[in-house]
C-alpha cells in the first residue's frame, strides 16, 4: 500500500510543481495532465481487487521519463521529469501484499461450479 501512497503524493506534487517551481509551457502542461492521472490510478490501485491498475501508473511514469525527448524541456525540467518518472516507475513495480484472492477468471468459475456439484451429490447420498 505504501508504494501507491508515494505515487499519490507524486501525482499531487506534479499538479503543484509548475506553479511552485515557476515553469510552464509543454513541461507545465504535461505535469498538469499526468499528475492527476497518476494520483487517480495510484488511489484506485490501493484496493486489492484492482491492484493491476498500477501498470497504468507505470506507463505514465515511463511517459514522464520520455517526454523531455518529445517536448522542448530545459535541463532543469528534464531532470525533474526524469527523476519523478523513475520514482513513479519504481513504486508501480512493487506489487504489494494480497490478503485475499479476487476472481480467478474462467478457471475460478469452473472450480466453483465443480465444487457445488460435488456438494449436491454428497447431499443426495446422505
Amino acid at each position: 500500500m505504501w508504494p501507491r501512497l508515494v505515487n499519490v503524493l507524486v501525482g499531487g506534487w506534479l499538479m503543484a510543481a509548475p506553479s511552485l517551481l515557476g515553469y510552464g509551457g509543454p513541461a507545465g502542461t504535461n505535469d498538469h495532465v499526468i499528475g492527476p492521472l497518476i494520483l487517480t490510478c495510484a488511489t484506485i490501485a490501493m484496493s486489492e481487487s484492482v491492484r493491476s491498475v498500477r501498470w497504468i501508473t507505470l506507463t505514465l511514469g515511463v511517459w514522464l521519463m520520455l517526454s523531455p525527448l518529445v517536448f522542448d524541456y530545459s535541463s532543469r525540467q528534464t531532470l525533474h521529469s526524469f527523476s519523478i518518472g523513475l520514482l513513479v516507475v519504481l513504486m508501480a513495480r512493487i506489487p504489494g501484499a494480497l490478503k485475499e484472492r479476487f476472481g480467478d477468471g474462467w478457471t475460478g468459475i469452473w472450480r466453483r461450479r465443480g465444487q457445488s456439484e460435488s456438494k449436491r451429490e454428497e447431499k443426495s447420498y446422505a
